[in-house]
């Protein structure tokens, strides 16, 4: 009747094993584990030296005398962003610095990765040292 399937494959072998196998003969492009890890933008690398460099640098308003002038924070990495004579109701500080701002516009980051979120995290100090 027909040939067996020892025999079917045999002929198989016969007529297309001189092609190579393209499927298991693929290199590996990435290890496993660069695979599964996306690449860092370098703006998250530079947000980190920012918070790195601002920790600890802060004044704490609450502890200057009364009329001093007050000084405010980017929400995001802790950069010195405006000093305003206490009292000064006219136009707000802004919550970001430009570099954050962008940051958040373009998506790296959102605008509830805080500087506070992260001294606690860190375990850092938000004020200078009396």
């Amino acid at each position: 009747m027909g040939e067996t399937w020892k025999e079917y494959m045999g002929r198989m072998q016969d007529t297309y094993g001189h092609l190579p196998n393209f499927i298991t003969n693929l290199p590996d492009p990435k290890p496993k584990e660069e695979a599964m890890t996306p690449p860092k933008d370098p703006r998250l690398t530079a947000l980190e030296a920012r918070r790195e460099a601002n920790a600890g640098q802060q004044v704490d308003n609450a502890r200057l005398p009364a009329g001093a002038n007050m000084y405010y924070y980017c929400e995001t990495c802790g950069a010195h962003t405006a000093t305003k004579p206490e009292g000064w109701w006219q136009d707000p500080p802004p919550r970001h610095c430009a570099t954050c701002k962008d940051d958040i516009s373009d998506g790296i980051i959102t605008r509830t990765d805080t500087y506070d979120d992260w001294l606690e995290k860190n375990n850092k100090e938000r004020y200078q040292r009396a």
